[in-house]
Protein backbone atom coordinates (compact mmCIF):
# COMPACT_ATOMS: atom_id res chain seq x y z
CA UNK A 1 0.00 0.00 0.00
CA UNK A 2 1.22 3.62 -0.89
CA UNK A 3 0.82 6.07 1.96
CA UNK A 4 0.28 9.70 -0.44
CA UNK A 5 0.62 11.85 2.53
CA UNK A 6 3.92 10.81 3.52
CA UNK A 7 5.66 8.67 0.71
CA UNK A 8 5.45 5.55 2.80
CA UNK A 9 4.96 1.57 0.99
CA UNK A 10 4.14 -0.52 3.13
CA UNK A 11 4.82 -4.21 2.13
CA UNK A 12 2.35 -6.74 4.12
CA UNK A 13 3.85 -10.08 3.65
CA UNK A 14 6.54 -8.88 5.04
CA UNK A 15 6.28 -6.27 7.47
CA UNK A 16 8.38 -3.86 6.60
CA UNK A 17 7.80 -0.39 5.05
CA UNK A 18 10.33 2.01 2.77
CA UNK A 19 10.02 5.89 2.95
CA UNK A 20 11.77 8.64 1.79
CA UNK A 21 14.21 8.19 5.01
CA UNK A 22 15.41 4.73 4.16
CA UNK A 23 18.84 4.48 4.01
CA UNK A 24 20.72 1.90 2.56
CA UNK A 25 22.30 0.65 5.43
CA UNK A 26 18.98 0.44 7.30
CA UNK A 27 17.99 -1.47 4.12
CA UNK A 28 20.57 -3.74 3.87
CA UNK A 29 20.10 -4.46 8.11
CA UNK A 30 16.42 -4.97 7.80
CA UNK A 31 15.41 -6.69 4.45
CA UNK A 32 15.12 -9.92 3.64
CA UNK A 33 17.96 -10.70 1.79
CA UNK A 34 15.98 -14.30 0.58
CA UNK A 35 13.72 -11.67 -1.17
CA UNK A 36 16.29 -9.61 -2.99
CA UNK A 37 16.06 -11.32 -6.87
CA UNK A 38 18.95 -9.33 -7.99
CA UNK A 39 21.35 -6.44 -7.18
CA UNK A 40 22.62 -4.11 -10.01
CA UNK A 41 25.36 -2.00 -8.90
CA UNK A 42 25.72 0.74 -11.44
CA UNK A 43 28.64 1.54 -10.44
CA UNK A 44 28.70 5.59 -10.29
CA UNK A 45 26.83 5.52 -6.78
CA UNK A 46 23.39 4.17 -7.52
CA UNK A 47 22.48 0.50 -6.30
CA UNK A 48 18.87 -1.09 -6.96
CA UNK A 49 17.45 -4.12 -5.49
CA UNK A 50 15.05 -6.41 -7.63
CA UNK A 51 11.77 -8.12 -5.62
CA UNK A 52 9.19 -8.92 -6.27
CA UNK A 53 5.91 -8.11 -3.13
CA UNK A 54 2.93 -7.82 -2.83
CA UNK A 55 1.13 -4.49 -2.98
CA UNK A 56 -2.37 -3.79 -3.25
CA UNK A 57 -2.69 -7.43 -2.95
CA UNK A 58 -0.76 -8.18 -6.19
CA UNK A 59 2.93 -9.61 -6.28
CA UNK A 60 4.40 -7.42 -8.75
CA UNK A 61 7.78 -6.80 -9.40
CA UNK A 62 9.16 -3.85 -7.42
CA UNK A 63 12.65 -2.24 -7.78
CA UNK A 64 14.82 0.19 -5.33
CA UNK A 65 17.12 2.74 -5.67
CA UNK A 66 19.66 3.92 -3.58
CA UNK A 67 21.83 6.81 -4.80
CA UNK A 68 25.30 7.73 -4.11
CA UNK A 69 24.58 9.18 -0.78
CA UNK A 70 22.72 5.96 0.31
CA UNK A 71 19.15 7.57 0.33
CA UNK A 72 16.15 5.50 -1.48
CA UNK A 73 15.52 7.72 -4.38
CA UNK A 74 13.40 5.88 -6.73
CA UNK A 75 10.52 3.04 -6.20
CA UNK A 76 9.71 1.49 -9.49
CA UNK A 77 6.59 -0.74 -9.87
CA UNK A 78 5.65 -2.85 -12.63
CA UNK A 79 1.64 -3.42 -12.13
CA UNK A 80 1.24 -4.87 -15.56
CA UNK A 81 3.25 -7.94 -14.83
CA UNK A 82 0.30 -9.11 -12.90
CA UNK A 83 -2.05 -8.98 -15.99
CA UNK A 84 -1.83 -11.98 -17.77
CA UNK A 85 -1.74 -10.44 -21.18
CA UNK A 86 1.33 -8.02 -20.53
CA UNK A 87 4.23 -7.84 -22.36
CA UNK A 88 6.45 -10.44 -21.66
CA UNK A 89 9.30 -10.55 -24.15
CA UNK A 90 11.39 -8.06 -25.61
CA UNK A 91 10.55 -9.24 -29.32
CA UNK A 92 6.69 -8.99 -28.52
CA UNK A 93 7.34 -5.08 -28.06
CA UNK A 94 6.29 -2.72 -30.50
CA UNK A 95 5.04 1.16 -29.85
CA UNK A 96 1.00 0.21 -29.53
CA UNK A 97 1.90 -2.70 -27.00
CA UNK A 98 4.39 -0.17 -24.89
CA UNK A 99 1.07 2.39 -24.83
CA UNK A 100 -1.20 -0.31 -23.84
CA UNK A 101 1.37 -1.60 -20.74
CA UNK A 102 1.54 2.47 -19.72
CA UNK A 103 -2.32 2.67 -19.82
CA UNK A 104 -2.19 -0.33 -17.64
CA UNK A 105 -0.36 1.57 -15.13
CA UNK A 106 -2.46 4.85 -15.33
CA UNK A 107 -5.19 2.85 -14.97
CA UNK A 108 -3.39 1.13 -11.56
CA UNK A 109 -2.64 4.60 -10.06
CA UNK A 110 -6.42 5.54 -10.84
CA UNK A 111 -7.61 2.23 -9.54
CA UNK A 112 -5.35 2.11 -5.94
CA UNK A 113 -4.67 5.63 -5.30
CA UNK A 114 -6.93 7.75 -7.25
CA UNK A 115 -4.20 9.69 -9.03
CA UNK A 116 -3.83 10.11 -12.75
CA UNK A 117 -1.08 9.48 -15.04
CA UNK A 118 1.09 12.40 -15.10
CA UNK A 119 3.39 13.53 -12.56
CA UNK A 120 1.30 13.52 -8.94
CA UNK A 121 3.71 16.08 -6.75
CA UNK A 122 3.52 15.12 -3.19
CA UNK A 123 5.94 17.53 -0.30
CA UNK A 124 8.40 14.30 -0.61
CA UNK A 125 8.38 14.07 -4.24
CA UNK A 126 6.48 12.31 -7.09
CA UNK A 127 4.04 9.69 -8.21
CA UNK A 128 3.77 9.21 -11.98
CA UNK A 129 3.57 6.29 -14.83
CA UNK A 130 6.63 6.14 -17.12
CA UNK A 131 7.31 4.69 -20.66
CA UNK A 132 10.84 3.89 -21.03
CA UNK A 133 11.15 2.94 -25.04
CA UNK A 134 14.75 2.03 -24.44
CA UNK A 135 14.06 -1.00 -21.76
CA UNK A 136 10.79 -1.48 -23.63
CA UNK A 137 8.81 -1.49 -20.23
CA UNK A 138 6.53 1.09 -18.52
CA UNK A 139 6.09 1.35 -15.03
CA UNK A 140 5.13 3.58 -11.40
CA UNK A 141 7.74 5.66 -10.70
CA UNK A 142 7.68 6.93 -7.07
CA UNK A 143 10.69 9.20 -6.38
CA UNK A 144 11.75 10.94 -3.33
CA UNK A 145 13.02 13.98 -3.72
CA UNK A 146 12.82 15.50 -0.18
CA UNK A 147 14.13 13.62 3.28
CA UNK A 148 11.25 15.45 5.69
CA UNK A 149 10.63 13.97 8.74
CA UNK A 150 7.65 11.72 8.47
CA UNK A 151 6.38 9.59 11.24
Amino acid sequence: MIELQTGKIIFPELNITVSPLLHHTDFISDFPKEKIIQIRDMKNGYIWYDMREKIYDHKIPVQLCFNPQGNLEFVELYPQSFDLNAIQHWEDWTPEEAEKDKKYCDEWLMRFCGLHGGENLFPWGSVSSYLDPRSCSSSIWIRYTKRIGIN
